[in-house]
């Protein structure tokens, strides 16, 4: 999705969710966790996930 009148178009057909570079840039998974947490969506309260850290660590080195 890439422009107003799209957003607008697709919210008219009854599209609640949405994502694209119309809504903002792509976030690292740390910023995503970063965001998510700030707005209090976590479920688990923010705890770094242990997985998510290891594959953070993975895509930063490689």
């Amino acid at each position: 999705m890439e422009s107003d009148a799209i957003a607008e178009r697709l919210a008219a057909l009854g599209c609640a969710k949405a994502q694209g570079w119309h809504y903002g840039k792509a976030l690292s998974i740390a910023d995503t966790r970063r965001m998510l947490a700030a707005r209090g969506l976590l479920a688990h309260g923010g705890a770094p996930d242990p997985d998510l850290t290891d594959l953070t660590i993975r895509r930063q080195a490689g």
